[in-house]
């Protein structure tokens, strides 16, 4: 997996990648994270949701 971010959003990248092995898709990832924008906030889920599209069109 070479998804390129911020050395702080590895670990997001890493998450993101194990769930795109075990059988996730990304319109359920994108999902998840919209159902918890009222607890991690706006931004974070704008991060999350990057992080989602670009590791899933390395993976696709």
């Amino acid at each position: 997996m070479n998804c390129q971010r911020e050395r702080e959003a590895w670990p997001a990248v890493g998450y993101t990648a194990g769930n795109f092995r075990a059988g996730n898709d990304a319109e359920f990832l994108k999902k998840v994270v919209s159902a918890c924008v009222p607890f991690i906030g706006f931004q974070r889920s704008l991060n999350a949701i990057a992080i989602i599209g670009e590791c899933s069109d390395k993976i696709e």
